[in-house]
């Protein structure tokens, strides 16, 4: 088998972030160059994309890859994978504009809508000049970088991955038709308005074409900008009302003329408001450069492609004003020029060579200009008396030194308690386990992985699945979708989450720092690293302790895991990040980190549910099941995180968890046989009466006549196919050495009328069945008269 973690054998998969229709996103590492990319993986087999479309997209990818910009995420060639298209861009540290308007709330410090509007309007310039439009501009096509920077994207990002598209796109906009500029300016006043004021975007409630719709949508966004004329800037205003107007001819042609128009009102709020980082910081000098280029002057952005002629003019003037200003500087006061940076590597390059970046030219103009008004102060200080003293400076207390992020390491039955949504969480160390399983007690049970090694990295994972109470405060902040279809009676704060669908779980997890698991993290969590059955161990619950309704997340205290995880087995099924595939080979060998296929078209399922019609089988560690991604059923799920990821300003230390007993094993060799020897009947011998329906319990005396030794987890299976029982799995629970033997029981409710035999199999804690005798041909029964 291909290797499962890698694509094209060169891009290791470092995460897979999120799906869409269309395909998936993926954190991808070039083995090569250890570079890390941000990609989209379009699947080969995609009904929602026609060949022409993928052919239109490769182009379009082919000729963005021309613009260099400081504000542009650069995106690279891309590649036919066996899997589908890739789609690469270089990975930015950071999050998505809609996830920092969903934590920091609306409308954004203006400090931070400055920078970002900024960035973003010179990135659309950019795209502009060089005839290119984004056109899927929205908070998912935007990155903001930990130092407050945006970055235009082109692939979508999490957690929304587009989700919200329709908020942005122009409603007059015919199906078809070439974009063009005047779709990002548009979009971007949606974002301004977004940004800078607590009005909500206009959602259609219907097709966006239609007439109505779109007279509704202009009508409320010119009611929008005549509320915002209360803004804390009005000068924005007429900004929003030129985005956002049906008037195609009032609109902003490019994102040249829209970067000035918000050059020109952060610049006149310059004096009263807090402004963004000295790279976006507008000179006075460049301002008036600035109103030049109204009337047709050029703004020097940054793009690969050939520049305009008419870009001369403003390096031109650039140079004469440091010339002149370091000029005057050196005649003055020389030193100033040790601390200005050196340009000569701003200035002097080929033609082929990228033009200078536009913010960096503006940085060099602020340091020279500071300079010169530090001069100018130092001289008029130079000329005042200075007969009276300056009054004595008084100390300022020592500030308190604000402790540093501390890692917690995972060490087992260790809990933390995860700020963001409160939740407890325990540690599960990195170790290496054994998941899936290669028998399954003649259970009927579909997908289950074959037995395998794998080494995962260590993580934490919630105790409890997530509760309505928790996900409620993730609808409350506008994040998560509100489930809509819970039965009465199974709603309650400290209930389990249910009905959720994939992509609902895993923008919870997202909005509280944290992610789904793979299934692998999932199994081995339940698991352990002693091969058990279940969650609490190898032993079968018997009649009727199995609950069948849903309970508070973390009430069964038997349903409890090695790691200290609960609910595993039983309460809900939950919602895994994996793709699902049925039938999956995977070589004897250990696998590190595994995230599972890379594509599908459903997502896998694992643990027990009150609803599962056999709950033996569904609590099984391995059990495993795969559903369409926007499924409503009974489904919840946990979250997890990294524990490289993990510091106490994320979290806070907690009490240590009880645990699931170790599985008391016995170290057979790997050739040893299992066979069992009939010596007795020890009750209800051949031909007892009975009473159908009441509970009997038949006991054998068997021996251990193979080479395998039994331990108490050995089971006695419910073999009959002509009836059928609740209860399928017995323990043996006696430890029986080769040639030994002991006593084995079984209770059950009569079935049949009359004469009536019901067979037996035995089996190995592996679930490998046999009968008895040497040769395993023997039958194990209970015969009697039911009346």
């Amino acid at each position: 088998m291909a290797e499962q973690n890698m694509i094209n054998n060169r891009y290791k998969i470092i995460s897979n972030v999120g799906a869409d229709k269309s395909g998936y996103f993926l954190t991808l590492q070039d083995s090569v160059d250890q570079k890390k990319y941000y990609t989209k993986l379009i699947k080969i087999q995609n009904n929602n994309m026609s060949a022409e479309s993928l052919y239109a997209l490769q182009l379009r990818m082919k000729r963005l890859m021309k613009i260099s910009h400081t504000n542009i995420i650069s995106v690279s060639e891309p590649e036919l994978a066996e899997e589908g298209l890739l789609l690469r861009q270089t990975a930015v540290t950071g999050a998505s504009l809609k996830d920092v308007i969903q934590r920091q709330g609306r409308p954004l410090p203006l400090k931070t809508a400055y920078r970002i509007s900024l960035d973003i309007a010179s990135a659309l310039a950019a795209l502009h000049s060089e005839g290119l439009v984004h056109g899927e501009l929205d908070p998912s096509h935007i990155w903001i970088d930990p130092e407050g920077k945006a970055y235009l994207s082109f692939l979508e990002l999490p957690p929304a991955f587009d989700m919200d598209r329709p908020v942005y796109e122009m409603p007059d906009l015919m199906p078809g038709t070439e974009l063009q500029p005047d779709v990002d300016i548009f979009a971007f006043g949606v974002l301004l308005l977004e940004m800078c004021t607590a009005l909500s975007p206009y959602r259609s409630s219907g097709d966006g074409t239609d007439v109505e719709e779109y007279s509704h949508l202009f009508a409320y966004y010119k009611e929008c900008v005549s509320e915002s004329a209360g803004l804390e800037v009005p000068e924005l205003v007429p900004v929003l009302s030129r985005c956002l107007t049906d008037n195609k001819s009032l609109r902003y042609k490019d994102g040249e003329e829209l970067y000035w128009a918000i050059r020109a009102v952060v610049e006149k709020d310059l004096p009263k408001k807090e402004l963004p980082p000295e790279d976006n910081n507008p000179s006075q000098k460049k301002s008036k450069k600035g109103k030049d280029k109204k009337t047709g002057g050029q703004s020097g952005f940054v793009t690969s492609g050939k520049g305009r002629k008419s870009a001369a003019l403003p390096l031109a003037l650039v140079l004469l004003i440091l010339i002149g200003a370091g000029v005057y500087l050196w005649l003055t006061h020389p030193e100033f020029l040790n601390d200005l940076p050196k340009i000569a590597s701003v200035f002097n390059k080929t033609e082929t060579e990228t033009t200078p970046v536009y913010q960096e030219t503006l940085s060099l103009l602020h340091v020279t200009q500071t300079a010169m008004e530090v001069q100018s102060v130092q001289k008029t200080a130079e000329d005042l008396p200075t007969e009276t003293p300056l009054p004595t400076e008084t100390p300022l207390p020592e500030p308190t030194a604000t402790p540093l992020p501390r890692p917690i390491t995972p060490l087992s039955g260790r809990s933390i308690r995860w700020n963001a949504d409160d939740s407890l969480m325990a540690a599960v160390p990195e170790e290496t386990f054994t998941m899936g399983s290669d028998h399954t007690f003649l259970f009927d049970m579909e997908g289950v992985l074959p037995r395998h090694r794998v080494a995962l990295s260590a993580y934490w994972i919630d105790v409890r699945e997530v509760t309505q109470a928790q996900y409620a405060r993730c609808v409350a902040e506008g994040v998560c979708q509100p489930i809509e279809r819970i039965a009465d009676e199974w709603i309650g704060d400290d209930l389990p989450i249910m009905n959720v669908r994939w992509t609902d779980a895993q923008v919870y997890c997202t909005w509280a720092g944290k992610r789904l698991p793979t299934e692998a993290e999932w199994e081995k969590a339940a698991r352990g690293t002693d091969g058990r059955l279940y969650p609490w161990g190898n032993f079968s619950r018997g009649i009727g302790i199995y609950p069948n309704r849903l309970h508070r997340s973390g009430q069964d205290p038997q349903d409890l895991s090695p790691y200290g995880v609960m609910d595993m087995a039983g309460n809900v099924s939950e919602w895994v990040n994996d793709f699902y595939s049925e039938t999956r080979l995977i070589n004897d060998t250990e696998l590190n980190n595994p995230i599972g296929p890379i594509s599908g078209n459903m997502h896998t399922v694992k643990g027990g549910s009150f609803l599962a019609p056999e709950q033996e089988s569904a609590s099984f560690v391995f059990s495993r099941s795969g559903a369409a991604p926007d499924a409503v059923r009974n489904y919840g799920f946990r979250c997890v995180v990294s524990a490289d990821e993990v510091d106490t300003t994320k979290a806070a230390e907690d009490e240590p968890l009880a645990l699931a007993e170790a599985v008391q094993s016995v170290e057979n060799p790997a050739d040893c046989t299992d066979h069992a020897g009939f010596v007795s009947d020890i009750t209800i011998p051949d031909g007892t009466v009975v009473k159908k329906g009441e509970f009997i319990t038949k006991t054998w005396e068997l021996s251990n006549i193979g080479t395998c030794a039994w331990t108490e987890n050995y089971k006695v299976v419910w073999g009959d196919e002509t009836f059928t029982n609740d209860q399928k799995l017995f323990d043996v629970g006696v430890a029986l050495q080769p040639g030994e033997s002991g006593e084995i029981s079984v209770t059950f409710q009569a079935k049949g009328d009359g004469p009536t035999r019901i067979f037996f199999v035995l089996a190995n804690p592996e679930g490998e069945t046999f009968k008895m005798g040497p040769n395993s041909r023997g039958d194990l029964y209970i015969d009697y008269n039911a009346e």
